[in-house]
């Protein structure tokens, strides 16, 4: 299976689901007099989940009538029944007052006060179990607004919701390795952070940084901002979209578009690439006339779209580059599997010059041999731009299956590896 043709053009950003980015429900009440216009998830998303009470763990179910005027605009609204929290009140009013519109054609001409009455759910979402480091520890308790949900408190702070009897600790696969003479047990964490700080590994420092802020980790930034100064593109790129986003002031990044500016310039000097292009493009549409005019100028002066004639594209099928025989052993044994996302750097003569996680099976052993895998044998016909061969970042994904329900062998085993460039997804 040749790679699809396309480039890595915007991050495809895991972040609002790693930080537990919160869902409303909605449910039609049996006294409608109005038909909205737009779908429930439309007029409140996730990201309207008032802030607090996401700190808190607020949830709750909010009854609200609207009064419509002539033009199916809303006029007033009252909350008829309370979701148990005053916060969440406020913002279901506020939010239905601002957003739909309704279609009054089935109201009678006689009705001279017509309303439309609704039962709102506001719902913090189940997450995956979080990886204890740093010395963090949890304790967990029922949600009392579900008995289907366990919260999870850590001791820095943080919080997730999972389901009732699901873990709240993610269980990391352990790694032998030999320092100093001796053998120690690790794990990915400590393999990153060992690296990043021992050799000063960028790809080390940016998989380590997406890892801890994946698990709420504020110190995954600092990983982040190392692995750029170090040269990579990616991780000033994915500071770029931080810095120019509220949503990830909960990671101790300060909002700044003119610092969010600064990024996208260094990560395209460090690398043409559509991620800065694009993320430059947007924070100008949405803080243009906010941004520093010296900043916007030299951003606007330095980042060029150029004329893309070709992507790259993979020769081989993939059961060439991995192969059953590739699949380690004990991660095998253990039952250890899951997908693992890389993105590759093509380089100008069709191989694989860098390669980084950007979603991760939590083994290092499985992770790091997708990257040696491509690297070793994977061949490209390289991208084209502006008529000469260039390097292309692209996104490859690999999912282990391990040998189920009985011991495997390295004659018979039962795996299945796809492989396949994931769209222009990141």
């Amino acid at each position: 299976m040749a790679a699809g043709k396309t480039e890595i053009g915007k991050f495809n950003w895991r972040l609002a689901a790693w930080i537990g980015a919160a869902s409303v429900a909605a449910v039609w009440s049996n006294s409608l007099t109005a038909q909205v216009l737009m779908n429930p998830e439309e007029i409140v998303t996730s990201q309207d989940y008032p802030s607090s009470s996401w700190l808190r763990g607020d949830e709750g179910k909010a009854t609200f009538r609207l009064a419509l005027g002539k033009n199916g605009r809303p006029t007033a609204c009252t909350i008829i029944e309370t979701s148990g929290h005053a916060e969440l009140d406020l913002a279901t009013c506020r939010l239905m007052m601002e957003r739909p519109k309704f279609d009054m054609s089935s109201v009678p001409a006689s009705n001279t006060n017509p309303t439309h009455t609704r039962k709102f759910t506001w719902t913090l979402p189940v997450t995956a179990p979080r990886a204890l480091v740093m010395g963090v520890t949890v304790r967990s308790s029922p949600m009392r607004s579900d008995a289907a949900k366990t919260k999870c408190e850590y001791s820095d702070g943080k919080w997730r919701v999972v389901s009732t009897g699901s873990p709240c600790e993610r269980q990391l696969p352990k790694i032998s390795v030999r320092r100093g003479g001796l053998v120690l047990k690790s794990n990915i964490f400590d393999e990153y952070i060992y690296q990043s700080e021992k050799y000063n590994n960028s790809a080390s420092a940016f998989n380590v940084g997406i890892l801890l802020l994946e698990n709420s980790y504020n110190d995954g930034v600092k990983y982040l901002e190392k692995s750029s100064q170090l040269g990579n593109f990616m991780a000033s790129n994915t500071l770029c979209r931080m810095y120019a986003d509220k949503e990830f002031e909960i990671f101790g990044v300060n909002f700044n578009p003119n610092q969010a500016l600064e990024y996208c310039i260094l990560g395209y000097r460090q690398s043409y690439n559509f991620a800065s292009i694009n993320t430059y493009k947007d924070i100008v549409k949405r803080y243009g006339s906010d941004l520093d005019r010296d900043v916007f100028n030299r951003a606007k002066s330095i980042i060029i779209t150029k004329n893309h004639n070709s992507y790259a594209s993979r020769i081989q099928e993939g059961s060439e580059i991995i192969r059953s025989k590739d699949y380690p052993s004990k991660d095998n044994s253990r039952q250890i599997g899951g997908k693992t996302i890389a993105a590759l750097e093509i380089s100008e003569e069709g191989r694989v010059e860098n390669c980084l996680i950007l979603q991760s099976t939590y083994s290092y052993a499985l992770d790091q041999k997708v990257c040696s895998r491509f690297k070793e044998a994977a061949v490209y016909t390289p991208a084209v731009t502006e008529g000469k061969p260039a390097a292309q970042w692209i996104e490859q994904s690999v999912t282990w299956n391990p040998a189920a329900n009985e011991k495997p062998s390295t004659e018979s085993i039962i795996m299945r590896i796809l492989l396949g460039v994931v769209g222009a997804a990141l």
